[in-house]
């Protein structure tokens, strides 16, 4: 006689093997680290949204989507095998969350073209680096560190840093905007040159050790 078990019973099965899984996770080396990259990114996300709407800018929608898929990514991705000190990870999230200080002047009204081109760099940014982070999966990291071999397909068989080249030309468009905003870009510009040498200095030194 088949006995057909109760939603409770699958219910509790369900909690423990979520829990079992959960245990697990916290036991992973740096596994901390990664929480808490995915919560300031869950941050990020939320102050994207707001940005968004309230001036309605798309660079912003796309952020919150970039940011919110780097929290998702970051919750399992593997653990780093090198990785630099604390304060180049601060640099490095310092960097993720500088766009967020972009803004048009008052009473701006730019014309059509300028908002066409904006919003171009925007979408063709923000592409480049979400198929970067794809490409990327559980080796993915805001901070510079070696979880792997490097990638060498997709986006990254064109560009050796995809996502900062993609954030760059993303922008780009606010310089175009407005002229106030050419510090934050310079800025940001420099940090991503930074986070780009920072990542070639590891590779560099435990690339010959892994295998391509």
């Amino acid at each position: 006689m088949v006995t057909q078990e109760s939603p409770y019973c699958r219910t509790t099965v369900l909690v423990h093997n979520y829990w079992q899984y959960v245990r697990l996770k916290l036991h992973r080396r740096g596994f901390g680290k990664s929480l808490a990259g995915a919560l300031a990114m869950a941050c990020f996300a939320f102050l994207s949204m707001s940005h968004w709407w309230k001036n309605g800018s798309i660079f912003f929608l796309l952020l919150f989507f970039k940011n919110f898929l780097f929290a998702i990514f970051l919750i399992s991705r593997k653990a780093a095998i090198e990785r630099h000190g604390l304060g180049v990870e601060l640099l490095a999230y310092i960097s993720a969350g500088l766009p967020l200080f972009y803004m048009a002047a008052p009473n701006s009204q730019p014309s059509n073209a300028v908002i066409f081109a904006i919003n171009s760099m925007s979408l063709t940014g923000f592409l480049v680096a979400t198929l970067a982070v794809i490409e990327l999966g559980t080796l993915l990291g805001v901070a510079p560190a070696v979880r792997g071999a490097r990638i060498r397909s997709g986006v990254y068989a064109y560009f050796r840093h995809p996502m900062y080249s993609g954030y760059v030309l993303a922008e780009l468009g606010w310089v175009l905007l407005d002229l106030a905003n050419l510090p934050i870009f310079v800025l940001s510009l420099s940090l991503y040159c930074l986070r780009a040498h920072y990542e070639e200095r590891l590779f560099r030194q435990y690339q010959p050790t892994l295998s391509i």
